[in-house]
């Protein structure tokens, strides 16, 4: 049972190695612990997202009750500034996106 526990902290070990080098730009490249396998997956670099979930369900979110709100305050105009004004954030977000 201890040698197993060796084993799985070792590749544990190296895969976190592996990890923090790739991610720093660094070529290291960990030695294999004794008798472990090669890799038969090597961790994959993570997909940052671009925030477009985050911003279109937060626009829908606040645009529900934004709706309401406007509509029985202000009428069609407050409608229409509210509405307005999301698209004017979903607007600059995309160019933000873009830029990168």
């Amino acid at each position: 049972m201890e040698s197993f526990l060796d084993k799985v902290d070792g590749a544990i070990q190296a895969r976190v190695r592996a990890e923090v080098a790739a991610q720093s730009g660094h070529g290291y490249t960990p030695p294999e612990p004794h008798g472990a396998a090669p890799y038969a997956n090597p961790p994959q670099k993570q997909r940052q997202g671009d925030g477009t979930i985050p911003i279109a369900l937060g626009s829908l979110g606040i645009g529900v009750p934004l709706t309401a709100i406007a509509v029985t305050q202000a009428g069609p105009a407050g409608l229409f500034l509210a509405w307005a004004g999301i698209v004017v954030v979903n607007v600059a977000a995309a160019f933000g996106r873009r830029r990168r």
